[in-house]
């Protein structure tokens, strides 16, 4: 086995790479993969180091996308209530304009915006609305009992598993 500085260096090569091409197999990347398939007995605890770090490196940008969605969000919610706030600072001072030294705030015509509370809407302005959604238990049952159905199959049936060798 690698000794872990190898293995550490490796990890952040493959990592870099993978996040360089958003995901998709560089030639360096399949290089790898097609060492890893002429190895895979000898490689096998190098490439469980490899997966766990991958794991460890996609749950630490979920949590950053995650973060930066918030923080997007946020702003988006400031600039909305900063406008809210300068629309009605303008409309009380009975202005149609404000100007700054850089700057022109003016209120102009729009559409008008629609707001509803569902609870006061009577009926007849309301939509039924009806989905149509696979029951896949279902699917998944009949096509497990032989039955054919367009537009359904069974597919996989292996999945790989890593656990410490004994």
């Amino acid at each position: 086995m690698s000794d872990l500085a190898t293995l550490l260096h490796e990890a952040n090569k493959l990592e870099e790479n993978i996040l360089e091409n958003n995901g998709e197999l560089s030639p360096e990347v399949e290089q790898l993969l097609d060492q890893v398939s002429s190895e895979l007995t000898t490689k096998a605890d190098n490439l469980q180091f490899i997966l766990g770090r991958m794991k460890t490196a996609e749950e630490h940008w979920k949590k950053q996308a995650d973060y930066m969605a918030k923080v997007s969000r946020a702003c988006k919610n400031f600039q909305k209530r900063l406008k809210e706030r300068i629309r009605q600072a303008i409309e009380q001072s009975n202005k149609t304009q404000v100007e700054g030294s850089q700057v022109v705030f003016k209120l102009t015509g729009g559409k008008k915006r629609l707001e509803v509370d569902e609870n006061l809407l009577p009926q007849e302005y309301k939509l039924q609305l009806v989905t149509w959604e696979p029951d896949r238990e279902r699917i998944k049952s009949a096509l497990e009992s032989g039955q054919k159905i367009p537009g359904a199959s069974l597919s996989g049936g292996t999945q790989l598993r890593a656990y410490p060798k004994k």
